[in-house]
């Protein structure tokens, strides 16, 4: 009987303790300490030549930025919303140049899709950490650094999609977007973007 009570008490202090690790596991996640590093030191918001974007249907839009790629290792981040329209659809950022590139697509479906030139290194799928319908979605790429030269690390929303050797990629930055409707224009708002290099 008293080894009952005693058994009783422990799993009650168990069960207290399970409970303190995980609020406190919850509490340093919430607060940003296990986000992945940014590569470099220094971390500037860029300026968007435009605010809103239209698809038309069937379509691809590219916009370069005017803006080139660090010879640094360097970190990318893209907020963009799709604001209305059609919903089979989409849009993201891409770097290099229009020989070689990598891309990555987000759809208000759900959808993600990554791109190494003309390959699907990620094929248009459902993942759950993209949000949909008129939520923001916010695009990471780490270049080099902690993935190593010629890698690359792929984030949704500060979440680990893809990484992949990539090489060298040269040229710019561009915010890319289509369309796979037939009737209707989606429209995205490019909301920031944001590069992280080791620039003075």
């Amino acid at each position: 009987m008293l080894t009952t009570v005693y058994l009783g008490r422990a799993a009650g202090w168990l069960g207290l303790l399970l409970l303190l690790v995980l609020a406190a596991g919850l509490a340093l996640v919430s607060a940003g300490m296990f986000d992945p590093p940014l590569n470099g030191t220094v971390w500037r918001e860029r300026p968007l030549p435009l605010s809103t974007q239209t698809i038309p249907p069937e379509s691809h839009t590219l916009v370069w930025l005017d803006e080139p790629l660090p010879d640094t290792d360097y970190s990318l981040r893209l907020t963009v919303v799709h604001q209305s329209g059609e919903p089979d659809a989409g849009y993201g950022l891409t770097v290099g140049s229009e020989g070689r590139s990598l891309a990555v697509l987000v759809s208000p479906l759900g959808y993600v899709t990554v791109r190494l030139g003309e390959t699907a290194v990620v094929p248009w799928q459902p993942w759950p950490h993209v949000r949909t319908g008129m939520e923001p979605n916010e695009i990471w790429l780490n270049m080099g650094g902690v993935e190593g030269n010629g890698r690359a690390a792929v984030r949704i929303n500060r979440e680990l999609l893809w990484t992949g050797e990539v090489g060298v990629l040269a040229g710019q930055v561009g915010l890319v977007g289509e369309s796979h409707g037939r009737r209707e224009t989606a429209v995205v708002r490019w909301e920031k973007w944001e590069i992280g290099d080791s620039a003075d």
